[in-house]
């Protein structure tokens, strides 16, 4: 899988976990911006132990067809497809890019889309049972989905209503054994909780150092996506859960190999905090404007620049705001901040031989009023902002990056 993850919403262009957004409130500047330097109270500078870097494969994309059914590609960097398949109308299960393929869930089963076009059969997904050891009624709600580097473990969410209550559940799934439960937590209907007014739900970000990273995120969160105020590291053998962060002024957008992380601050200072310990100790601090929102980070293969994208507005579908989007990328050494390409353009991920992977957003000049924005996923040059298209359908959004 990638060097890093970052966070996603719900919504139909977030299925993915390794690598999309987290947005907190903050701002869109006006031009280029002058060099700026961390602040005095924010430690060493950030860093990152470089892991070693996978081959990537292909990026998953996917595409809307007008049968309603949505189809998945992996495609070359180079831009040609590898293989691609289509789900039948309606179809919306979790779905997760990692080694030799695309993962996804059909009918219980683990499903994989490789470089050679063909679907194989990975594994199982367990029906949760209820308390008389029968399957659940109904079926639970499939979430999100985090395949481990080597492909013999995988992760799955189930969230499960009952008599008003919310049930979340991470799974674990490995080869040859039956899926275990990891992580089991009940929402009831009470009064809700300070940090969690509107209830929650997790996320699974990806994979880090052996651990399963899962985030906790407030519902009815806008903006580029979902915020999360809880990142935890989830010991996949013993299920024991190690808070990374815990934070309701500086959701986390991206966790690193490593397990150091990128988090946008909010409230006073309005600055972006890279924190690089699982203690929550700040190790970089960096102002931004204050008026938008921040997200989509992600590390460069040495730790030491960190690609992010602002855009005022963004949110859970291609909309009008997607067409303001501007990367950034903030080199943690100097301090300076540089523009990245033109506006429309969303970053999402950052691939270990230095090329960017970006959605482009984009509106014809005689599209109606409030519809939505045409989406390519490209490759965008870290030094020129050059856009090379990957894919040629005006639907595809980024499902992450498949590795060999």
């Amino acid at each position: 899988m990638g060097e890093e993850m970052a966070l996603t919403g719900r919504w139909r262009r977030a299925w993915l976990v390794l690598s999309v957004t987290l947005l907190a409130a903050c701002a869109v500047p006006s031009g280029p911006r002058p060099p700026v330097t961390p602040s005095p109270t924010s430690g060493v500078a950030a860093t990152q132990t470089p892991a070693a870097p996978a081959t990537v494969l292909g990026v998953a994309t996917m595409t809307e067809g007008r049968c309603q059914c949505s189809t998945l590609h992996l495609i070359s960097v180079a831009g040609s497809e590898l293989g691609s398949v289509t789900l039948d109308a309606g179809a919306q299960p979790p779905l997760a890019a990692g080694p030799q393929g695309i993962y996804y869930v059909l009918g219980y089963q683990l499903m994989r889309l490789g470089a050679d076009g063909s679907t194989t059969e990975v594994g199982t997904v367990a029906r949760a049972p209820g308390g008389d050891g029968s399957a659940v009624r109904p079926d639970p709600e499939l979430g999100s989905l985090a395949v481990a580097p080597g492909a013999d473990q995988w992760a799955y969410l189930q969230s499960i209503s009952s008599g008003g209550n919310q049930t979340e559940q991470v799974w674990l799934g490995e080869a040859n054994r039956g899926p275990r439960l990891l992580v089991s937590t009940e929402q009831s209907p009470g009064a809700p909780s300070t940090e969690f007014p509107g209830g929650w739900t997790y996320q699974l970000m990806g994979w880090a150092g052996g651990y399963l990273v899962l985030a906790q995120m407030p519902n009815g969160s806008g903006s580029f996506a979902s915020l999360a105020l809880e990142v935890s590291l989830v010991n996949p053998q013993t299920g024991t859960e190690t808070v990374v962060s815990n934070s309701q002024n500086c959701p986390i957008s991206a966790v690193g190999a490593s397990g150091g992380y990128v988090c946008f601050q909010q409230g006073g200072g309005q600055a972006t905090e890279l924190v690089t310990e699982a203690a929550g100790i700040s190790t970089g601090a960096w102002p931004l404007p204050s008026g938008s929102g921040y997200g989509a980070a992600a590390f460069d293969r040495s730790g030491k620049q960190i690609l992010f994208s602002n855009c005022e507005g963004c949110g859970a579908s291609p909309s009008a705001a997607d067409l303001g989007s501007q990367m950034e990328v903030l080199d943690t050494e100097t301090g300076s901040i540089r523009q990245l390409g033109a506006a429309g353009l969303v970053s999402d991920a950052w691939l270990a031989n230095g090329q960017i992977v970006a959605t482009q957003y984009s509106q014809l000049a005689y599209a109606r009023r409030g519809s939505p924005p045409l989406s390519q996923v490209v490759l965008v040059d870290p030094a020129s902002g050059q856009v090379t298209a990957i894919t040629d359908d005006s639907t595809s959004q980024f499902a992450g990056i498949a590795t060999s």
